[in-house]
């Protein structure tokens, strides 16, 4: 008579030959692999000692809830290639247009010689003034914006230091001050920057201007 067949000693063997080969604990048993070597034990079995309903269950279940996880894998991975690809698509689209995000950076460039900026102000302010600085922290220019409403606000920075001179491309940062009175109002400031560049990173897409990298996530508002 032809000795038993244990489905635990086949998976014991696949399994393990999966190890070496691939390094993955599942194997690569399919449904075709798995029926056709319960069906061969189902014909070898001992008629005296025949094969545990509960066991056979069991067995047909395990199986099923692998392939489940499975089909579930390769649709996440299906998933998240397709959502990759948006956002690729979307970030291309991004190309010569202001993006903001949260930040005080201005970023002067051969093509973009003006600095724009954009901030929230909580309260009514009756005096508001814009200080500039360069890379080093020097101021190289401040404005005065007069009294302002609470809410958002935008200003233009012509790209000139004190003396009326342009200044060089690269990052500057600013400051708003804003008071009501002798009170100091909260601000909250924005960087908003011309995409001349795009990037990707570890899967990750970033956006360029000039020197200056900006990840997509980042972006809260797309300047038309």
């Amino acid at each position: 008579m032809i000795d038993q067949i244990g489905l635990e000693d086949v998976y014991a063997s696949k399994n393990t030959q999966a190890v070496n080969d691939n390094g993955n604990s599942f194997g690569n048993m399919g449904a075709e692999d798995f029926f056709n070597l319960l069906i061969a034990k189902l014909e070898h079995q001992d008629p005296l000692n025949p094969m545990d309903d509960t066991t056979f269950i069991s067995q047909v279940t395990q199986f099923t809830q692998l392939e489940e996880l499975r089909t579930m894998k390769t649709t996440l991975q299906t998933m998240l290639l397709s959502q990759g690809a948006s956002s690729n698509a979307q970030a291309v689209n991004l190309l010569n247009k202001f993006v903001v995000s949260e930040g005080n950076s201005i970023n002067i460039t051969a093509g973009n010689s003006e600095g724009r900026a954009m901030f929230d102000i909580d309260k009514s302010a009756t005096e508001v003034s814009m200080v500039i600085y360069d890379e080093e922290g020097n101021i190289i220019d401040v404005k005065s914006l007069g009294s302002m409403l609470p809410g958002t606000h935008s200003i233009t920075w012509d790209g000139k230091d004190m003396n009326g001179n342009s200044v060089s491309p690269g990052k500057y940062k600013y400051e708003i001050k804003a008071h009501q009175g002798s009170d100091e109002i909260d601000t909250t400031t924005y960087s908003i920057n011309l995409v001349d560049g795009i990037s990707f990173k570890d899967g990750a897409v970033i956006l360029k201007s000039g020197d200056m990298e900006i990840g997509l996530p980042e972006v809260i508002e797309v300047i038309i």
